[in-house]
């Protein structure tokens, strides 16, 4: 959890959802708690969300662990082109009933000594997810990570364990009323179970009991031995009495403060949440959606093009002033000049002459401002040459498009733009361009048109 930017919290169970603006979750923080069903129905009041919907940040879901499920796939490429297509395939295939399933995973590349490399995938599994999903996007609150428990402790103990990632390993989260068993295997995770603690005296017996039938199942899941157990929380000397039991060393280590008490159904998340904010997870420890993701992803480049084109605009504009002053200087040096001579009346005429022509010279920095701001979605100016004297434009480009339908309303789109911007007369059309088809390989797999064409400026 290294992005401690302070975001907001929705947290699900199989009945309830909560949402909160930091990491207090509890009755009277100002946390907004209510039946999943009716969320998933809208039936409720839609107020109660209000002051959590004007908040910009970003937004954490934390769901059950059984919704999400985990996976391992033999592959021997490490290319993401070809991993996302291969797992897209896979989830397809094994899922028919989860049409969205392909949108929704995330994966690590494995290479492990014991086993064939390929890829850990886990995605979200239950339909119950989408649903919350599709719920909140309609409320215009999409998560940007959906994570689960299990997979933010395993991101905690791998930044404070050295060899997390190289060990069989249990996690116990003890809690006055639950315990929650957290099983990985070489860092990953395997499978979760929480153990309702009785409360008589054999409370510790029973439960030693549940973790000693967990590990037997850990052992035929993972065809390999238990060799690490980490308690988070002590009570009564159950540290000592696990050890003994296991004949295996326990280590306690600790989760982060607990602020406030969570309801009953979200024991789980305590010593996750921090009193600061709740951190993102990691890319590799969430699921996002495939769409977003890919935004997230050309953000950078978005910002980069529009930082170019703003640092231009403001070279064109300063010219543009230096330009002006120049001109200005101009004039009154000649003014002063003819203050001093006399001068004829055809002077007069050949100097207002001048000055109506240089009036009338197109302005550089207005006719480029005009062209940027014509151009859609996915095109990207190549060359342009300005000709003032002879009103003449010179513009080539390249279009972005996936498909020819695509690539027809982009066109007719800069067509439009450019014809009412720069009130050209007559009209370009279609016609006028010329075409060039370029095809290049990119991460994007769209068809670069290469267009170009010569306008007479009025």
């Amino acid at each position: 959890m290294l992005n401690h930017k302070k975001n907001r919290l929705i947290a699900a169970t199989d009945k309830k959802i909560y949402f909160s603006d930091s990491c207090d979750l509890s009755q009277g923080s100002g946390s907004t708690e209510l039946p999943i069903a009716q969320f998933l129905s809208h039936e409720y009041d839609s107020r109660l969300l209000s002051t959590f919907q004007q908040s910009r940040s970003k937004i954490i879901l934390i769901v059950p662990d059984h919704w999400l499920k985990h996976e391992f796939f033999p592959f021997k490429s490490q290319r993401d082109s070809l991993i996302k297509p291969f797992i897209e395939r896979k989830l397809k295939t094994a899922y028919p009933n989860l049409p969205f399933a392909s949108h929704f995973f995330s994966y690590l590349f494995r290479q492990r000594a014991m086993a064939a490399s390929g890829v850990r995938v886990f995605h979200l599994y239950e339909q119950c997810g989408y649903d919350l999903y599709a719920a909140l996007c309609q409320t215009n609150l999409p998560p940007r990570w959906i994570t689960t428990a299990a997979l933010l402790w395993e991101e905690r103990c791998k930044l404070r364990i050295p060899d997390f990632s190289t060990q069989a390993t249990l996690l116990i989260h003890l809690h006055p009323h639950e315990a929650f068993l957290y099983f990985y295997c070489q860092g990953d995770f395997l499978f979760s179970r929480a153990v309702a603690l009785l409360d008589s005296a054999e409370r510790w017996d029973a439960l030693l009991f549940e973790v000693n039938q967990s590990i037997y199942l850990f052992s035929q899941k993972a065809k390999s031995d238990l060799n690490k157990i980490y308690l988070i929380g002590d009570e009564e000397g159950f540290q000592q009495r696990l050890a003994d039991l296991l004949g295996r060393s326990v280590q306690t280590i600790a989760g982060a403060p607990v602020t406030s008490a969570l309801p009953r159904d979200l024991a789980h998340l305590e010593g996750l949440l921090e009193p600061g904010g709740v951190s993102a997870p990691g890319d590799a420890y969430s699921v996002t959606h495939s769409k977003l993701r890919q935004e997230v992803k050309w953000r950078p480049v978005q910002w980069a093009g529009m930082l170019v084109a703003a640092l231009l605009l403001l070279f064109f504009m300063g010219e543009h002033q230096w330009l002006e002053g120049r001109l200005q200087d101009e004039i009154i040096a000649r003014s002063q000049m003819r203050r001093q001579q006399p001068t004829a009346l055809a002077d007069y005429n050949a100097a207002l002459l001048e000055l109506t022509e240089d009036a009338q010279r197109l302005s550089a920095a207005h006719t480029i401002l005009k062209i940027v701001s014509s151009l859609p979605e996915d095109v990207l100016i190549n060359e342009l040459k300005i000709d003032s004297d002879a009103r003449r434009l010179d513009l080539a480009a390249t279009l972005f498009a996936d498909t020819v339908d695509r690539f027809r309303h982009r066109l007719k789109v800069l067509i439009e733009n450019m014809n009412r911007r720069l009130k050209l007369d007559p009209p370009i059309t279609m016609e006028d361009m010329v075409f060039n088809l370029e095809e290049l390989k990119s991460h994007s797999a769209k068809t670069h048109y290469k267009i170009a064409w010569k306008i007479n400026l009025p």
